[in-house]
């Protein structure tokens, strides 16, 4: 089988326009193909164009996703499919292969339009060895946050950040990473720059890790020993213009260290504070940026402290969100940890009025119905604690993929509303 243009595929039509030029198996027809919009298609030996086809903007047309609904509906748990699932539809994807557990692959999905979606795109480019391409213009979303802001804690491959991105039809940059703080947070975001001190002054020639004598802020921060995240805890960057790695040791001390990247002929000067710079964020003080840190360390005081380097880093027209974070199913009301979280949050409020939307008391009173689902008995005992709703949550304290999906697209609402987006 080959493909062929429109101009190839005239009188060729079969009985059921929608279904593309065979049809239902039918006869062959005069020129439908045309009439469809159908621009590229796999024709088969006979000479009919086949159901893998493109539409004229290189869309899958409507025929060609209910043929892909179809082959992979064995795949398919239930409830999971295709436009027909409202849960599907308003994140914006028409169709999408599944795997063996029914959840739909970030690398093969359709949005309304039939256009692959932006995860799609971006894990074609991953694949290919190259970084999806931002539209001229258009402002990419950054996200910054901990475990919830990284995802999946389900294995379901949701994640609040993506579904976003695939609504707003933009390209996405996550750097979070489970089990981070406010003060990890901030310096992988590049806004925070902590000030640190080498013994002796120097950063040695070899790559060997050299321990810091001081980092300022001294506070903020989880160590690896507090997570088993990838990542947690470890910052590449510049410091005293060696490019390495900040990290914070693994065995309780409260230690940092700082590793070159390569050897060098001599060894560097670093005087006393020397600021590390994380370098991955600056290409995307642009974008705009939603931040939630605190659930790790629901301290106001670092909390304010490191939102406040992520606010002053944004780009000369900022755009940004920041969430409220949520509290857990041990902190129901009346307990400190229930009046700690709403303080801070009141607090991150105060601070940022228009930019803060309250996502936590949002998830526990809507998040059902935004998720779609009919709240359960457990449900409505912890609506009236003031916690997220079990049916929304893989655990004590992280959504699942139906709390994900609810929290992604209330994201992107918020965005749409302050006119950052035009999707």
């Amino acid at each position: 089988m080959v493909w062929k243009r429109k101009a190839d595929l005239t009188g060729t039509a079969g009985t059921d326009g929608a279904a593309g030029p065979r049809g239902a198996e039918g006869a062959p027809g005069t020129d439908v193909i045309l009439d469809q919009g159908i621009s590229f298609a796999v024709r088969d030996a006979a000479g009919y164009a086949s159901w893998i086809a493109n539409d004229s903007s290189g869309g899958m047309p409507p025929h060609s996703a209910r043929e892909v609904a179809a082959k992979a509906g064995p795949l398919m748990a239930s409830g999971i499919g295709f436009a027909a699932d409202p849960r599907l539809a308003q994140i914006g994807i028409s169709a999408g292969l599944v795997d063996e557990n029914g959840y739909v692959a970030a690398g093969a999905q359709w949005d309304l339009k039939g256009d692959p979606t932006a995860a799609m795109i971006a894990r074609i480019a991953t694949l290919i060895g190259n970084q999806a391409v931002q539209a001229a213009g258009v402002p990419g979303l950054s996200t910054k946050g901990d475990s919830i802001t990284q995802g999946n804690q389900d294995g379901s491959g949701v994640t609040w950040p993506q579904i976003a991105s695939d609504i707003l039809g933009v390209a996405l940059w996550n750097p979070s990473v489970s089990g981070e703080a406010s003060g990890d947070i901030a310096i992988r975001a590049g806004a925070l720059t902590p000030q640190v001190s080498l013994p002796g002054d120097v950063i040695p020639a070899t790559t060997t890790p050299v321990t810091l004598t001081a980092i300022n802020p001294a506070d903020g921060y989880r160590t690896l020993s507090d997570g088993n995240a990838t990542g947690l805890g470890v910052f590449p960057g510049v410091l005293c213009g060696v490019a390495g790695t900040l990290a914070h040791l693994t065995d309780g001390s409260n230690s940092w260290t700082f590793t070159p990247k390569t050897a060098r002929s001599v060894s560097t000067p670093c005087p006393p504070g020397s600021r590390f710079y994380s370098q991955d964020g600056k290409a995307h003080r642009n974008d705009v940026s939603v931040f939630w840190p605190g659930r790790n360390n629901p301290n106001a005081s670092q909390v304010l402290r490191d939102m406040a380097t992520m606010v002053a880093f944004q780009g000369v027209s900022p755009r940004f969100l920041v969430l409220g974070v949520l509290n857990n199913s041990a902190e129901i009301k009346g307990t400190a940890g229930y009046n700690n979280i709403l303080s801070l949050n009141a607090q991150i409020g105060a601070t940022y009025p228009s930019s803060y939307f309250d996502m936590r008391s949002w998830l526990v009173q809507n998040g059902l119905s935004a998720a779609g689902l009919t709240a359960t008995a457990q449900d409505t005992a912890d609506i009236a604690n003031d916690v997220v709703p079990t049916s929304l949550r893989f655990d004590a304290t992280h959504p699942n993929r139906f709390g994900y999906l609810a929290i992604g697209a209330k994201v992107a609402d918020l965005i749409k509303q302050k006119g950052w987006a035009t999707r």
